[in-house]
């Protein structure tokens, strides 16, 4: 069972968000604006299975920046490694 904690907090929108947290560590989870309960905002690095999720919706596009769309074509690598040797 998983222990919540609840605490308010107003954001630009001037609508309080209320903020979900683990009751044993503290994580913050999730937020919900009370104007629209039935829209659940997840944070995703407390989540497993973040892999299974498609988001449905992006916000706060005003603020994206230039670049982010060019991440496939970039140099990667499936995990840390050292890349000083390319």
């Amino acid at each position: 069972v998983l222990n919540q904690q609840k605490r308010e907090k107003c954001v630009s929108f001037k609508s309080a968000l209320t903020h979900g947290f683990c009751g044993d560590c503290g994580t913050p989870l999730y937020s919900v604006a009370p104007v629209s309960p039935t829209l659940i905002f997840l944070r995703l690095g407390a989540i497993n299975e973040r892999h299974l999720l498609r988001p449905a919706l992006q916000i706060w596009r005003r603020s994206t920046v230039r670049w982010l769309n060019e991440l496939n074509s970039i140099t990667g690598s499936p995990e840390q490694q050292d890349l000083a040797a390319k």
